[in-house]
C-alpha cells in the first residue's frame, strides 16, 4: 500500500469542502423555506449530510469522496479492504470533532509513519492510492 500524504489528502478534503458546502447550503435555503427552522436545525441538517456523503462514500465500493475519488485516493481498513459504514461513520465523527483542535488532528498526517491523522489512528483506517 502507498500511504497518502497531508498535502493530496488536504486537496481532496478541498474539494470535498466545496461540493459538501455547495449541497449543505442549498438545501439549507430550501428547508428553510419549506420549514422555517432555527440556527441548530440548518447545522443539524448539514451534519446530517456530511455524515451522509462522507461515510456511505468512504464505506461503498468507491472507497472515498469524490475529492479522494480525483486524486486516486481510497480509503481502507488494515488488511487494504473496504471499511465498514459502522467505521465511516466513527472516522467522520473523530475528524469532525476533535481533528480541528487546533488542527492537530489533521496535521499528524504529515508526521506519522503511514500519514494516519488522528482520525485515521483511531478508527484504524489509512487513506493509500487506488
Amino acid at each position: 500500500m502507498k500511504y497518502v500524504g497531508f498535502w493530496k489528502r488536504f486537496l481532496s478534503y478541498t474539494i470535498d469542502y466545496l461540493v459538501v458546502g455547495s449541497l449543505s447550503f442549498i438545501l439549507s435555503i430550501v428547508f428553510s423555506f419549506a420549514f422555517p427552522s432555527t440556527f441548530a436545525g440548518v447545522l443539524l441538517i448539514q451534519l446530517l449530510i456530511d455524515v451522509c456523503y462522507y461515510a456511505l462514500l468512504e464505506s461503498s465500493s468507491l472507497q472515498g469522496t469524490l475529492g479522494k475519488r480525483a486524486l486516486g485516493i481510497i480509503v481502507v481498513d488494515k488488511n487494504g479492504d473496504r471499511i465498514s459504514i459502522g467505521t465511516a461513520v466513527i472516522r467522520f465523527l473523530i475528524k469532525t470533532f476533535l481533528s480541528p483542535i487546533f488542527c492537530i488532528g489533521f496535521i499528524m498526517a504529515a508526521f506519522t509513519e503511514k500519514k494516519q491523522g488522528l482520525h485515521d489512528l483511531i478508527a484504524k483506517t489509512y487513506c493509500v492510492e487506488r
